[in-house]
């Protein structure tokens, strides 16, 4: 059998019988139990106008580990709910978010090194290691604050 852990997103959808009963301040909260664990933690959220998702599921951390199953619950509850609970209603959309703060953070990284010698401004000027030496220093603040490139 495949490992727990090896399963990284979820898609979820509701069908159009449960969208129907939600209210247009619902949400469906889902949450996760790993086998033989006490606490359900959250996975996501979806709502009428979001009626489906891409979750990531965090099972490679200590509170799946070694777990043979998982427990995967739905909860109707208002969409201010799973707002208090810090769960946000965006799927796919905030890994796009997501690329664009890196790669602003590259190109911030790499203009610093501009010798501004490419001619008209259209071209940029760096040294051949430019990106091995932002990758470090990308990791090295990772581990401080993996959500650092977000804050910029």
């Amino acid at each position: 059998p495949q490992s727990l852990v090896s399963i990284t997103e979820l898609v979820v959808t509701l069908l159009e019988p449960a969208i129907a009963s939600l209210g247009p301040d619902d949400a469906v909260v889902l949450y996760w139990q790993a086998q033989g664990r006490d606490t359900y933690e959250n996975l996501g959220a979806l709502s009428p106008t979001s009626p489906s998702g891409i979750f990531r599921t965090g099972w490679d951390s200590d509170k799946a580990l070694g777990c043979s199953s998982i427990t995967i619950c739905a909860s109707v509850e208002k969409a201010e709910t799973a707002k208090n609970l810090g769960i946000d209603m965006k799927h796919v959309e905030d890994r796009l978010e997501m690329a664009k703060k890196i790669a602003f953070n590259l190109f911030n990284f790499m203009q610093s090194f501009n010798t501004h010698s490419g001619g008209s401004g259209q071209f940029m000027t760096v040294p051949t290691n430019v990106l091995d030496r932002w990758m470090k220093r990308f990791e090295a603040k990772y581990k401080i604050d993996p959500n650092f490139f977000m804050k910029s």
